[in-house]
């Protein structure tokens, strides 16, 4: 009777410990899950950040440019030929904006979409790619109407010369072409078309999210 008992015992006591590793791993296996998809949404949120940061300087360059040649206009052939070679080159020179939003698939595919959904991060996260999409949606329109502003002045006069290089004294001198530079100078950066804060929520939502699950990786800030 007693080795019955003993033999029961054992058994019941060896199916606990089997849920009690079956729940371990699957519990590890649940932070590896969530640490992975996580990280790959920061690391692809991180790149789009420096992105913007890099199209935020080049369109302050752009500004700059366009403001060098307006104010020098009636002057640019006193002006040093390498500087106005520079600016002609910048506001002549189409600018290519890379985001990308492939780790939002192996979000929603994961069940990671689910855990972090009560607690606001999944909707955080989502703004964050809304303000990628805004922002390359807004670049895209601004490159096709600054392209539609320069078409105009190719022409039979032959505004551009060889190399596509702007003969910039003659194309600022154009009334279309003045247009077309102060166009540009006056064009916003995408921290005013696009809630750049939107990007920060979304790191900080992770690092925060990761730092709870006792996953914590190095914080990052993008802003100013």
């Amino acid at each position: 009777m007693h080795r019955l008992v003993f033999k029961c015992l054992v058994k019941f006591l060896a199916v606990i410990v089997s849920f009690l590793i079956h729940g371990v791993a699957n519990k590890e296996a649940d932070r590896k899950d969530i640490r992975y998809t996580l990280e790959t949404v920061r690391a692809e949120l991180i790149t789009n950040a420096e992105h913007i940061s890099q199209i935020r300087e080049y369109i302050d360059q752009e500004r700059k440019s366009a403001e060098y040649l307006i104010e020098h206009r009636t002057s640019l052939d006193k002006c040093p030929a390498d500087s106005v070679t520079f600016h002609s080159d910048i506001i002549n020179r189409e600018l290519e904006v890379k985001l990308s939003d492939n780790a939002t698939d192996l979000l929603q595919s994961s069940s990671v979409s689910r855990i972090i959904d009560g607690n606001g991060l999944l909707m955080t996260i989502i703004r964050a790619y809304d303000a990628c999409d805004w922002i390359v949606s807004d670049q895209n329109r601004r490159a096709e109407a600054r392209k539609a502003l320069l078409d105009i002045l190719i022409n039979d006069q032959t505004l551009f010369l060889a190399g596509n290089t702007i003969d910039i004294p003659r194309f600022i001198g154009t009334e279309s072409g003045l247009f077309a530079v102060n166009w540009i100078s006056q064009q916003p950066d995408p921290s005013i078309t696009a809630d750049i804060a939107d990007i920060q929520d979304a790191i900080d939502g992770i690092d925060e999210f990761l730092a709870i699950k006792r996953l914590p990786v190095r914080r990052f800030k993008i802003l100013n």
